[in-house]
């Protein structure tokens, strides 16, 4: 499984609502087979993480990306 992870330090999430960034993340994840997650972190800061198996070809993902 290939898993991204960004953090930050900055002031976390203020609202559940998902803009444009976090729509697009959880779209990529869809269809690249696995997930997409959001959290604040303590005391602040942001985590996200995108996850997708092993199995994907590269070819699927530059389709995707491109």
């Amino acid at each position: 499984m290939y898993i991204l992870t960004i953090k930050d330090d900055g002031y976390g999430i203020s609202s559940s609502k998902e803009n444009k960034g976090t729509k697009q993340a959880i779209n990529l994840a869809r269809k690249l087979g696995d997930h997409f997650k959001r959290e604040s972190i303590s005391p602040h800061g942001t985590l996200c993480e995108l996850t997708w198996p092993l199995a994907t070809s590269k070819g699927f993902i530059r389709k995707v990306i491109n």
